[in-house]
């Protein structure tokens, strides 16, 4: 009678002369291209008799204790069984399901077109582990743990079947992340592991910073046009809603602020109610429209949208900002990085003129006009509350 004993020689090698019984009554399963080394012991006796034991199947052999095998052949299915027999007196089979695997990872919030490759700064990717054949599952063959190789972010920890999460970092960042392997086979009785943790699986990928922002006039839900005006003042205002570029990622993570570093440039003798702009660094929430797009709506206060309002005196000339904003991306925790420039300064402009007209332009968004005393289109209380004040206070609307 004989028992049977296995060491694995795949790289990294397990400790020289750490043998471990293996259940070949039972199905194992074996990571392809593993290289174990089989013995077989018998049992009574310190040696076999001559002829034997015999090795039939995967390796031929006669008269060996111990032989080398390699499992280069991919199961096809759960039950694809690679054989190897061992017989001196009676016949040990060990049934061994050779699988493979890899890692995986998509984004938590995808839409038509977007990249694969790249992501935006502070994006959630889910990660996970395929196995071939597909009808094995990870959980039957090995425990799985991801790592981060290069470039940063965070991991929630996952589980053990290869299940986890991705943070993307703040900043621009060249990312690899590794799936390590660790084959069930390799277990031993009171759960830990004895050799060898394989090779892991790599996923390169790129995170990019937000490189710019496009301003869309929009539709203010009271008037059509989405345009505000005071009768008899220069006075004009538009909804805006804000594009992060590239669009091909997502900024589901990221806060905007219009802060006031900014530069500024009259023209005549203009003068501008102050302030004309966000007169701080306030945080303004990103948030994905749901009508299908993929573009950044923008929230402020109370309103839908932030709006972007303008009121000068009754005189001719421009005032022309070049306002920066900055981002800021979110953490897994919660934690937020420190706010980073957004690409160029935007361009801010107010005219007024002897035409008596008004315009007003945000970037790309306009210039949009409105005639000395054109009606008002879109209510005052519509505005936003700290607008409403200001206005008040200087006696423009009631």
């Amino acid at each position: 009678r004989i028992s049977c004993t296995a060491n694995s020689s795949s790289a990294p090698p397990r400790a020289p002369g750490s043998w471990s019984k293996l259940p070949w009554s039972s199905v194992i399963h074996i990571p392809l291209n593993t290289t174990l080394s089989v013995r077989a012991v018998p049992n009574p006796g310190p040696t076999f008799p001559g002829g034997y034991p015999k090795w039939t199947g995967l390796v031929n052999n006669t008269g060996s204790a111990t032989i080398s095998i390699t499992f280069s052949q991919l199961s096809t299915n759960a039950t694809d069984y690679k054989i190897e027999n061992v017989n001196c007196g009676h016949t040990v089979v060990c049934k061994a399901v050779v699988f493979d695997y890899a890692g995986n990872y998509a984004p938590d919030y995808d839409f038509t077109n977007r990249a694969t490759n790249i992501f935006g700064a502070g994006e959630l990717l889910n990660l996970g582990a395929s196995i071939s054949p597909a009808d094995l599952s990870p959980s039957q063959v090995a425990e799985f743990e991801w790592q981060i190789s290069a470039g940063g972010g965070e991991l929630t920890g996952g589980t053990t079947d290869g299940s986890d999460t991705y943070c993307c970092p703040a900043i621009a960042s060249d990312i690899t992340l590794s799936l390590y392997c660790k084959p069930l086979v390799y277990r031993n009785s009171v759960g830990g592991y004895i050799g060898p943790f394989l090779p892991p699986a790599i996923g390169n990928f790129l995170v990019i910073m937000p490189s710019g922002l496009v301003f869309h006039k929009v539709p203010d839900p009271s008037a059509t046009n989405g345009l505000w005006h005071v009768p008899g003042y220069y006075s004009i205002g538009f909804w805006a809603k804000i594009e992060v570029l590239p669009s091909y990622v997502s900024w589901d993570r990221i806060q905007l602020e219009e802060t006031t570093n900014q530069t500024a440039a009259v023209t005549g003798s203009l003068t501008v109610l102050d302030p004309v702009h966000k007169s701080s660094a306030t945080d303004i929430p990103a948030k994905l429209m749901t009508t299908g797009t993929e573009w950044l709506v923008m929230l402020a206060g109370s309103g839908d949208f932030i709006g972007q309002f303008y009121q000068g005196t009754r005189t001719n000339g421009t005032f022309t900002w070049h306002i920066q904003w900055n981002y800021r991306s979110k953490g897994l925790l919660g934690n937020w990085s420190v706010y980073t420039p957004v690409g160029a300064p935007v361009l801010t402009e107010f005219t007024s003129d002897q035409a008596s007209t008004a315009s007003a332009q945000k970037g790309l968004a306009g210039p949009y006009y409105r005639q000395l005393n054109d009606s008002t289109t879109m209510p005052h209380t519509s505005l936003p509350a700290m607008l409403q004040t200001m206005l008040r206070q200087a006696g423009i609307i009631p």
